[in-house]
């Protein structure tokens, strides 16, 4: 942190430029420049096409080790590592052997105004945000993880436990999760190492509440998926925690193209066969996409889907499975959705977009306590969307309707018949605006309003947002707003189940279930930008929630076998961020100060997320073009969490002791919610990766061999305590240990 604020203090004099690759492309054997060549550099996403010159010219790279391609028809393709500086310009010349190059016929067609599939424009909100190059710089992900590579500062994530996002003291049921703005749900494996989705299938994400008709609490995780190249291509990997693959190019028939992914995960690969406190289970996703021109604009349709299934002994005890047939406690969850979207722009830059989909998420469960509970939980919506956008010079505007049918349904039996059966199917039909206006090019005003009609009354959604460019490198900016939620999980957050369970549990609000929850926040932030490679960021916010669903007070099993309750919570924090790239190292450090308390009648706690110091940062070192080193720390501090009541065996998942450990049928006191003190929460975890580069069949390829090396300082850091036979016992988070070795590719 202390060398951090150093090389950001160095970094105040110097002058705002921008890093550039420029060069010419020749012809190796005629010395002649190439006109027409493309140089692409690889991990930035970002092109230019040589001139009549043969030069050509890449802006705004990022700094550190980059991979260049060189192509041009005739020749054979080149590629190269370049260490790109953080400001400035570097030189590359490439010279082009000589490849002659049989071309098939061709059938040339007008298009009139094919757009790409994308583009949001330049006016979009300001959200955190992440693209596919700078997730594999990022120095405490294991593995790529969309999901995890935005937690820090006022977004929390839980340690050492699949789950979604925790944005300004909200729960995690409160973020809701979209790919292409198709909504998606339980986007959640069983393995702490990563979220639902193929992080090779996606360009970027980005976390925002500015989605267009979308009703979440807190925010809205948009991921945008990867758009099909011009040729096959393809990326990959295959590691001790899971196997990953997405293709992408030409279909062949006519300028549609296709993208296709799939991944496995493997819990319990190597668990011991003769111990039954290991997780059995597996996990995966898959997703594909065909995108054709469609009259003046752009048809996608795409299908997605995500599977979980575990199973854990009921017995803490290893010797309580031995011999006998023992019926297990069993957890399920799976989503999907299919969407055909439309996308036309025209001349002048407005652009209409027209969407339909079905989104669903279902989830089981068998839970072994005094008796057996059976869970069958599930959620589909249909829905569809209008959207038009007119972009100018100094204005932006959007504006839609949406409609959905969610249907809902909730069921815990027990052995003596149903214990709790619940079924909401409300439509909502919404309609949304949002614009924008610079003002004399340095102020900028906006405003977004959404109209939902649900359950005969109408839910007015304003909100105000201004930002002011003091200098091209400083911009202040605030917003106040509100949102509301018709929909909320009842799973148990606090229990310690939700450790290898995370998956909400959905029931919509209305007929005497849950009210509509509301959410009214103001929040202040300031961006700085002192020069090229160097950023930071500090905030401050405080948030009002009503009608917030309260399981952990009144349950003590994992879900919820009662009425729901809903009640109030509070959230006030600050947060301070800040990033130093070169051309050797990247380094990221990010504080976070809340207060966050639940309120249900005359009672109150803080949640298990809410701990009130949240420290996370890193630096990842390019010893050479070749190999990176990463260093990643996090750090909690005055956490507070439920106890367990119960006998609990419990290990997060790590190669040393061959998987993942959860076995015992825990539950909690919910007159104990959020009353024990834990601990400080410390990790360090250091990775190495490797990469080379290949030619197979005319083509370039790039292999890689990584792994990661978890909780270097061995400290024992305590998940929650567990109360066995009277005793008070810790139950310990992951170990020193090897955490995942791999091995990735790229054609």
């Amino acid at each position: 942190m202390i060398a951090l604020l150093l090389c950001t203090v160095a970094q105040l004099a110097m002058p705002p430029m921008e890093a550039e690759v420029t060069g010419t492309v020749r012809d190796a054997e005629t010395g002649r420049v190439l006109v027409g060549a493309t140089v692409l550099a690889v991990d930035a996403g970002r092109s230019a096409t040589t001139n009549e010159q043969g030069r050509y010219a890449i802006s705004e790279l990022p700094a550190g080790p980059q991979h260049i391609a060189v192509r041009s028809l005739g020749h054979a393709p080149y590629a190269f590592h370049a260490v790109v500086p953080r400001h400035g310009t570097l030189e590359l010349n490439v010279a082009l052997q000589r490849l002659p190059t049989r071309l098939p016929i061709v059938e040339v067609r007008w298009l009139r105004g094919t757009p790409g599939v994308r583009g949001e424009g330049a006016g979009a909100s300001e959200g955190r945000s992440v693209s596919f190059s700078e997730l594999s710089r990022h120095p405490q992900l294991s593995e790529p993880d969309f999901l995890r590579a935005m937690s820090g500062g006022d977004v929390t994530v839980a340690a050492e436990t699949p789950g979604g996002l925790h944005v300004r003291g909200g729960g995690s049921d409160q973020t809701a999760y979209t790919i292409d703005g198709v909504p998606v749900f339980n986007p959640y494996h069983t393995s702490d190492l990563m979220g639902g989705w193929n992080p090779d299938a996606m360009d970027g994400a980005r976390l925002a509440s500015d989605l267009p008709g979308a009703s979440a609490l807190s925010s809205t995780l948009q991921l945008t998926s990867r758009s099909p190249g011009s040729r096959i291509s393809g990326r990959g990997a295959w590691s001790t925690s899971h196997a990953r693959v997405a293709v992408d190019g030409p279909l062949g028939l006519g300028n549609a193209a296709f993208l296709l992914s799939g991944r496995s995960a493997w819990p319990a690969a190597l668990a011991p066969e003769d111990d039954p406190t290991f997780i059995r289970g597996r996990s995966g996703d898959l997703m594909a996409k065909l995108e054709v021109p469609l009259t003046t604009g752009h048809f996608r349709l795409f299908v997605t889907g995500s599977n979980d299934r575990l199973n854990l002994s009921p017995n803490a005890n290893s010797a309580g499975d031995s011999g006998v047939a023992v019926r297990r406690n069993s957890f399920g969850w799976n989503s999907g959705a299919a969407a055909a979207q439309w996308r036309s722009v025209t001349r002048r830059g407005d652009s209409l977009v027209l969407a339909g989909w079905r989104s669903a998420t279902s989830a089981r469960a068998r839970w072994i306590e005094e008796g057996a509970l059976t869970l069958a939980a599930d959620r589909v919506d249909y829905g569809a969307q209008a959207t038009l956008s007119r972009t100018g010079a100094t204005f932006r505007t959007e504006y839609g309707a949406r409609a959905e049918r969610p249907t809902m349904t909730y069921r815990v039996d027990g052995d003596s018949g149903t214990v709790n059966a619940l079924r909401t199917t409300d439509p909502l039909f919404t309609l949304f605006g949002d614009g924008e206006r610079t003002i004399g090019g340095v102020l900028g005003v906006g405003a977004r309003a959404s109209a939902v009609l649900f359950n005969g009354r109408m839910h007015l959604a304003p909100a105000l947002r201004a930002r002011w460019s003091i200098t091209e490198r400083l911009t202040i900016s605030g917003t106040v707003a509100r949102s509301h939620q018709f929909a909320q999980s009842l799973r148990n957050p606090e229990s310690v189940v939700g450790h290898v369970f995370p998956a909400d549990l959905f029931i919509g609000a209305g007929h005497g279930v849950l009210p509509v929850a509301r959410s009214d926040e103001l929040a202040m932030a300031a961006a700085f930008e002192p020069a090229p490679g160097v950023v930071t960021r500090v905030g401050a916010y405080t948030r009002q929630m009503e009608g917030v669903a309260m399981v952990a007070p009144v349950e003590g099993a994992p879900f919820l076998r009662s009425r729901p309750r809903a009640g109030n919570a509070t959230a006030t924090g600050a947060f301070a961020e800040g990033q130093v790239t070169s051309s050797r190292y990247n380094m990221l450090a990010r504080y976070g100060v809340q207060s966050v308390r639940y309120h249900l009648g005359t009672s109150s706690y803080v949640p298990s997320f809410g701990a009130r110091h949240l420290l996370d940062g890193g630096v990842t070192l390019f010893p050479s073009t070749a190999t990176s080193v990463r260093v990643g720390a996090t750090a909690a501090l005055g956490r507070r969490v439920t106890p367990t009541l119960g006998p609990v065996e419990w290990e997060s998942c790590n190669l040393r002791d061959r998987g993942c450990e959860f076995a015992g049928s825990p539950r909690t006191d919910p007159a104990q919610t959020g009353v024990a003190r834990a601990p400080a929460y410390v990790r360090v975890d250091v990775s190495a990766r490797r990469h080379m580069h290949l030619q197979l069949g005319g083509r370039s390829a790039e292999l890689a061999v990584y792994g990661t090396y978890s909780n270097l300082l061995s400290r024992f850091n305590v998940l929650t305590y567990g109360l066995a036979n009277g005793v008070p016992e810790a139950l310990e988070m992951r170990p020193q240990s090897p955490l995942v070795v791999g091995l990735e590719w790229r054609f």
